[in-house]
């Protein structure tokens, strides 16, 4: 019987590497881990690039192939070198490029390997070093146990590594590299090189690929210590554009919420010219819509408090607190305290932005500015341990809690990747079941990993959520309760003063016969001014007496369209008012006395309809006529419909109303929703062009048990990509549009216990124009 063990071809290596270390930016960063937990206090990167690297090995390709000369592809690369190249480093370049073959079968050749000798990746460390023993059974043995006895033993700082394949990262960046180490009691450096092509080959065997030791220079002194790995071959561009990646890659591996300011110990040069590394700009740490800190301690004790979170909003200068006692968390997330003890103690924070909200910074920076900042640091909840990035963890490409596919959303607000610049920090010593994936990019599945996500979905996140959909919707409120804004109360009151002066004046001049009725449009018209008046101090009164916000936002709304109403009236009157004392004939005079009188008794309908301080717009129901109440809207609405040539038809089940419609509702919950919808429907009747076949029409069709409203028209219609943001708030079509209408709408429908929605049938062009009103099940 041949007994024989596995035998691993060289190129399974190869494939392992692929598998494990996924991007460049991942490869140096275990580089960078393997220096750290070598005790170094510095990493130092050089990039040597002065020119792609890439295109002088297609050049060499395209010479072999007779498609450029030598000539050709000396002047290319001459004209591609670094912008930033010293001047003697650039003539140097250029003089031993010249010095190359002009053989055409010697040049390739000779090209590679002046690329390979030129452009070069340099990791430099001054830490513990490895002895010539420790380059053979350490750094050359792949998987090695080193790092994890090390932690076992309770090593004296944090572990980054663990696995041993982070030289797998050598082969990623490069087809050769040169490591180079020594220890402080050795007196010289040893050095190992690699040539991966020899991996690729699928004839050689792992086993039968040697490595040998070499010793190197002499150390200068016997204190000194490091690792200098330099890579060449390299199998990337790494031009400016490829660095800067690689730049917001290290700036995004600093933990946002780390108060530690020490300089960050990764240093990185392109070309001899320093790249500075920043933290996460404190001009967006102030453009923060929140800053929210969590704190989970865990205990046995199921009356202490094992979740804390501090909240602050932008502008305020004390924190809102808010304590989870263990039995309460372990209640909501279905577990036992055991289980927070087994994952350990850890910090969660949050920057909360909303995109809309960002304002022009003080100083150099500017919004654009500010924008690109949250590009690169927004993505949802980052994971750090002991102060650096696990992976693409908090970048959309590493949206481990999924919080993008679950869009989590209050009215109009989001909390997900985009606006939100999330840590969380963990540490070896603190949370030793949660351990890196192979790859590097996230935290292999286990039980407290399950527990840590569905901490952060299903308390912290939700505890944002609701947060931010409580602030904002008070806050988006307020402003939809100031919605009648002064300069519309004020230019409606104006109007109605100067028409007033106009009245007073023709009650000295027009015949005896008329004088009642114009001293009865006087007395009106007083009326609409001390009602104006009433209406501001209500609208202050209930702001002071911080009365139901909805219902505050509906009496903004009803002032806005009062405002307008009688401000559009009053001008119709005062044009009216002006023909009076043209005209003779008294029969010319009843009319336009006839339609001043008809213009002010239509206004006085729709505010009667839509009054908020009346019982019909205050919080109460009442049981009424459905179809006497909407035609009463309609009453009102009727001159406009005239002036435009609009089509008005009221309906039940599609057929002229025969009976009334009992309901029992709140009047100013259904005429804020239908004023809302009428108002929209005559915008864009008038503004579209008038359909031939169709004309301008609008009807309200009702569902003869209340259940229901149907409002509809003949207008441009609503895209079914847009059935939903017509209801957020700011979202309009109109040019100058405030984009609060149908959200203030729907928000009134919601409260009152009913819904309000665009219907999902189009009609023959595709588009929507059919609004659906339910009512209250009650």
């Amino acid at each position: 019987m041949v007994k024989q063990p596995f035998r691993i071809k060289a190129r399974t290596l190869v494939h392992l590497g692929a598998e494990l270390i996924t991007t460049d930016a991942i490869a140096l960063n275990e580089l960078i881990k393997n220096a750290f937990d070598a005790h170094s206090k510095e990493v130092r990167i050089d990039f040597d690039i002065p020119f792609d690297p890439q295109l002088g090995y297609r050049l060499a390709k395209d010479i072999s192939k007779g498609e450029k000369t030598p000539q050709q592809a000396v002047e290319e690369l001459q004209k591609n070198l670094a912008d930033e190249l010293e001047a003697v480093t650039a003539k140097s370049i250029k003089a031993n490029l010249g010095k190359l073959p002009s053989d055409p079968k010697l040049f390739p050749a000779a090209l590679e390997a002046f690329v390979n000798e030129t452009c070069t990746i340099r990791v430099e460390d001054w830490g513990d070093g490895m002895s010539s023993k420790e380059l053979l059974d350490v750094f050359l043995v792949i998987g090695t146990p080193v790092k994890q006895l090390q932690k076992k033993k309770g090593a004296d700082t944090a572990i980054l590594g663990d696995k041993g394949i982070g030289r797998l990262s050598m082969m990623r960046l490069g087809r050769f590299a040169t490591v180079v180490s020594a220890k402080k009691e050795t007196d010289k450096y040893h050095q190992i090189e690699f040539d991966w092509v020899g991996f690729d080959d699928p004839e050689n065997y792992l086993d039968e690929i040697n490595l040998e030791v070499m010793p190197a220079e002499p150390k200068n002194t016997l204190n000194e210590s490091g690792t200098l790995i330099e890579i060449t071959g390299l199998r990337s561009s790494w031009v400016e554009e490829d660095i800067k990646e690689f730049i917001t890659y290290l700036r995004r591996l600093q933990d946002p919420f780390n108060t530690n300011h020490h300089r960050f110990p990764i240093k990185v040069y392109r070309n001899k010219q320093s790249q500075p590394i920043a933290r996460m700009n404190r001009r967006l740490v102030e453009s923060a819509q929140f800053e929210a800190r969590f704190e989970v301690t865990p205990s046995y004790d199921r009356d202490s408090i094992m979740l804390s979170r501090q909240l602050r909003w932008k502008g305020q200068t004390t924190f809102e607190k808010r304590d989870w006692p263990v039995e309460t968390l372990c209640n909501t997330l279905g577990v036992m305290p055991q289980d927070f003890i087994s994952l350990g103690p850890l910090k969660v924070g949050c920057y909360w932005y909303n995109r809309r909200k960002l304002s022009h910074p003080t100083g150099e920076w500017d919004l654009r500015k500010i924008r690109d900042e949250l590009n690169i640091w927004a993505g949802g909840f980052a994971l750090y341990r002991d102060g650096f990035r696990i992976g693409l963890t908090g970048a959309e490409e590493g949206d481990w809690l999924r919080m993008s596919a679950t869009a989590l959303r209050g009215t109009g607000y989001r909390l997900n990747n985009i606006q939100t610049i999330g840590s969380i920090a963990i540490s070896y010593a603190e949370n030793p079941a949660l351990i890196d994936t192979a790859n590097r990019e996230d935290l292999v599945d286990c039980p407290e990993y399950q527990l840590l996500a569905k901490l952060i979905k299903v308390v912290i996140v939700d505890d944002l959520r609701s947060t931010i959909h409580t602030y904002t919707d008070a806050e988006s409120k307020n402003t939809l309760a100031e919605h009648a804004s002064e300069e519309s109360v004020k230019r409606a009151a104006n109007d109605i003063n100067s028409t007033l002066k106009q009245v007073n004046q023709l009650v000295q001049n027009v015949p005896k016969e008329i004088k009642p009725n114009v001293v009865s449009i006087r007395d009106n018209l007083k009326q609409h001014v001390d009602y104006i008046q009433t209406i501001q101090k209500s609208v202050e009164l209930a702001q002071e007496k911080k009365i139901e916000i909805l219902e505050l936002a509906g009496i903004g709304m009803s002032v806005e369209i009062i405002a307008h109403e009688l401000a559009r009236v009053t001008i119709r009157t005062a044009d009216l008012l002006g023909q009076l004392g043209e005209v003779s004939d008294e029969k010319e005079l009843e009319k336009l006395i006839d339609s001043i009188e008809s213009q002010l008794t239509s206004v006085n309908k729709r505010i009667k309809a839509i009054d908020p301080l009346s019982p019909s717009g205050r919080n109460r129901k009442e049981k009424f006529d459905l179809v006497a109440f909407i035609r009463s809207i309609f009453d009102g609405y009727a001159p406009r419909f005239k002036r435009h040539h609009v089509t008005a038809s009221l309906t039940v089940d599609g057929e002229p109303p025969k009976h009334e419609i009992k309901v029992r509702l709140v009047r100013g919950f259904i005429a804020h929703i239908i004023e809302n919808l009428l108002s929209n429907s005559m915008y864009w009747l008038v503004q579209a062009p008038q359909s031939p076949s169709s004309g301008r029409k609008i009807g309200i069709d009702m569902d003869r048990y209340g259940r229901f409203i149907e409002l509809y028209d003949t207008g441009p219609g609503i895209d079914p990509s847009h059935i939903h943001d017509v209801f957020k708030p700011y979202f309009s079509y109109r040019k100058n549009g405030k984009g609060l209408g149908l959200y203030i709408a729907r928000e009134l429908a919601e409260y009152h216990g009913g819904k309000l929605y665009l219907s999902q049938d189009a009609q023959g062009d595709g588009r929507l124009r059919h609004f659906i009103i339910e009512f209250p099940k009650d």
